[in-house]
């Protein structure tokens, strides 16, 4: 098991960004971003093992939340966001992706959760930190936002692919605790990509931002703050 995946009693997909290296040699700083599973079952014990969070992002849809409990982080002092990962503005460009393949449904989510993705972003440049950022099953949505900061920091593809793919550490748990939520029986189209973890995924995230001119294109054309960028790699990345 890699030794940034740590054990937490409640959380089967958790890990700190801390220690991924950038191409210039920085480092991002431990204990700033900590992705990772829905805290539904997060146990106090688990919550002292995670240790302190100042800002929560839930990038889950409104059924999710209304259905499934966000975990017991806010009683211990966390300010949660909820940046529902979804379609804001004009529709993407280009045809929609084949629901059956799973690296052009990523490629796709990259601009479709374009607000999500800058309101984290923004959140991650001023609020308290640690942030902890999750969806459900914390591979899918939370997995594209990672990326797109990891490769805005200057994180290499190789190690925002690797990071990615730790999670098929912890698949069959994910479909495990995603079937048992309550969510689950409101809405039970149990698409393949909840079930998968495949690298095509991830690569097809990676080859978007490079076609686009990478993230810090995408940010300009979303109209992020011009000082974004370099606000997060101030905040985020140890000195050059």
């Amino acid at each position: 098991m890699s030794a940034r995946i740590r054990p937490v009693d409640g959380l089967c997909n958790v890990r700190d960004l801390g220690g991924l290296r950038t191409r210039d040699g920085r480092v991002v700083r431990a204990g700033c971003v900590i992705r990772g599973d829905l805290p539904h079952w997060l146990t106090d014990a688990g919550v002292a093992e995670l240790g302190p969070i100042g800002t929560v992002v839930d990038l889950r849809n409104a059924t999710e939340v209304e259905h499934d409990a966000a975990g017991p982080l806010e009683a211990h002092g966390a300010v949660r966001h909820h940046v529902p990962f979804g379609h804001v503005g004009p529709a993407p460009d280009g045809p929609p992706p084949d629901r059956e393949d799973g690296a052009s449904i990523y490629a796709f989510l990259v601009e479709y959760g374009a607000g999500a993705i800058l309101a984290t972003l923004e959140l991650l440049a001023d609020a308290p930190l640690p942030l902890y950022v999750h969806c459900t099953a914390g591979k899918d949505r939370t997995g594209i936002t990672v990326a797109f900061l990891l490769s805005l920091l200057g994180v290499g593809d190789q190690d925002i692919t690797d990071d990615y793919m730790l999670t098929e550490q912890a698949i069959d748990e994910i479909v495990r605790r995603g079937r048992a939520l309550p969510s689950a029986a409101v809405n039970p189209d149990d698409h393949p990509l909840g079930r998968s973890i495949d690298i095509s995924y991830i690569q097809a995230v990676v080859a978007a931002l490079a076609a686009a001119g990478g993230a810090e294109s995408c940010l300009a054309r979303w109209c992020a703050p011009p000082d974004l960028a370099n606000r997060l790699r101030e905040r985020l990345l140890t000195p050059a």
